[in-house]
Parts: structure tokens; sequence; C-alpha cells
């Protein structure tokens, strides 16, 4: 157990990874099967859940968020996709993901795959929605994430949700406690022993459901 009360699930490095987890030979590259058994326990902890999503935060900049959301999709989605990342980091320089389809169904397209019962037939395997968060209001930005959220839902996807970090920006507070689970990325810093003991307890002050802890080791 770990400064959060929670399990710690190690990745060995750093670096941004862009690889087609479908197409990787079983235990070929331990980073990547360290993500896919990520994956599996991501996907059995959200099997019941109304809302299946999940947020990853961390205290601070260049924890690693990104490459965590965008490695658990690439290596979540063949496991019954499709998945959305939502990219609503408001101070980072944003997602850039290899083998995702930019951009998320318009209204109209949206609603007639609900009326057609057959969200799946226009959804790539992994989408990316790039929030605007140019000169708006939190609140905006949080009703934006919102949408997606609840269309995505209809639609029977997975939705992965980047954020800034929580030093930097209540944000990911206020989606964490939308989201149906938190994922929680951090270095191994022993200074950091007490931040991590205020934002837990920030979390459970705001009912969020804590997953786990992805450590970022390099």
């Amino acid at each position: 157990m770990n400064a959060l009360g929670m399990r710690s699930k190690p990745v060995a490095s750093a670096r941004r990874i862009d690889l087609d987890f479908a197409d990787q030979p079983v235990g070929d590259q331990p980073l990547v099967e360290t993500f896919r058994l990520l994956a599996l326990q991501v996907r059995n902890a959200l099997q019941g859940m109304r809302q299946r999503s999940i947020l990853i935060m961390s205290p601070r900049p260049s924890d690693g968020r990104s490459l965590v959301a965008s490695s658990l999709a690439h290596a979540l989605a063949p496991l019954g996709g499709p998945v959305v990342i939502i990219d609503a980091d408001v101070v980072g320089a944003g997602l850039t993901l290899n083998g995702s389809t930019p951009g998320w169904p318009d209204e109209s397209t949206f609603h007639a795959a609900v009326h057609d019962g057959d969200g799946h037939a226009f959804l790539p395997l992994i989408s990316h929605y790039r929030v605007d968060t140019t000169h708006r209001p939190q609140l905006d930005i949080v009703n934006d994430v919102q949408r997606v959220l609840e269309e995505a839902r209809v639609l029977h996807s997975v939705a992965i949700i980047d954020t800034p970090a929580c030093l930097s920006s209540s944000l990911a507070f206020t989606l964490a406690a939308m989201s149906g689970a938190v994922l929680y990325v951090a270095r191994r810093r022993v200074e950091d022993a007490s931040v991590h003991q205020e934002i837990r307890a920030q979390l459970d002050r705001l009912g969020a459901s804590v997953l786990g802890v992805v450590f970022n080791e390099m």
C-alpha cells in the first residue's frame, strides 16, 4: 500500500509510446504488457458502472498523465472499445496520439446513431476529443466534458479523461467527482507523501471512486 492507501502499479518508463497494442506480440515488450494488464483491471472495474469513465490525475506537471491516458486507451480498445480520450488539460500542451481519430460525432450524427440503435457503426476504435479551453470559464469546460461523457455512455464507449495537474488547477477535482473512477499517476518522491495524502482526502470528500495508483518510474 502507498501514501494514498491504494495498490500501486509501476510503469517502467516515462517515454511516450505510440504502439498498436493489438498488433504487438504477447510478452514482446514489458511496458506494453504492463499496460495490457492495467487495461484488463480497468475493464473489470468498469463493468456494471453506469458511467464508464476513467479520470487520469496527478499532483504535478510531467508526472506522466498523458502517457498513461494514451497508452491505456490503446491497450483498452482491443478489449472491447470504442474508447474516447477527452483531453481536458487546460495547462499542458495537450495529447498527440497516433492511431486515434480526432474529433467526436457532431450533434446530428450522434442523434442519428442513437435513433438507429447502432452507435458503434460510425465510431472509430479510439477517438480523441480536445476540449476547447481558450479563455473559457471552468463551468463551460466542465459542461463540455459532461456532454461528451453522457454521449459516450449512450454509445457504450469508455471515456478516458486527461486533466491538468491537480496542484495547478482545481479542474481535476471537479471532473473527478463526475467520473466513474480515478486513476492516480505519481512519481516516487518521498517529499510528496503528505501531498498524496491531502489529495486522497480531498477525493474522499468529493465522493470520488479511486481505482488505484500508477507509479511512473524513471
